[in-house]
């Protein structure tokens, strides 16, 4: 019955004000033609990247921590079995990893760097 109402509405033919009755879906045909310039804040991290550096500095301390460990123990019988060598790769892997921690706490799209600041620190 709405529907008929619609199409006799479209093809301007009249119709009784009782059989049509309007809902919330026509709000919808009030959206302006012209809509204001989107802006949208890339910038998710926030104050997320001071975590990430305390973050990084408290991996970064443990490795060293368990490399010293390693190397000052390195004749015990357990890290001699553990390989002392393969040990020290695992922590220098540990730190390599630790520090993609730091770029992505920086704002590329920021007024503080310039544009190709901005694209050296994305592609890091």
């Amino acid at each position: 019955m709405s529907v008929d109402a619609l199409y006799q509405l479209f093809k301007n033919q009249t119709t009784a004000l009782d059989t049509f009755m309007g809902t919330n879906v026509l709000e919808h045909l009030q959206i302006p033609a012209v809509l204001p310039e989107l802006h949208i804040d890339e910038n998710r991290i926030g104050n997320l990247r001071y975590m990430g550096f305390t973050l990084f500095g408290v991996i970064t301390l443990l490795v060293l921590v368990f490399a010293v460990w390693t190397f000052v123990h390195r004749h015990s019988r357990v890290i001699q079995f553990g390989q002392p060598r393969l040990l020290a790769i695992i922590a220098l892997g540990v730190l390599s990893m630790s520090f993609a921690i730091v770029p992505l706490g920086f704002d590329d799209l920021s007024e503080v760097y310039s544009k190709r600041d901005g694209v050296v620190i994305c592609m890091s």
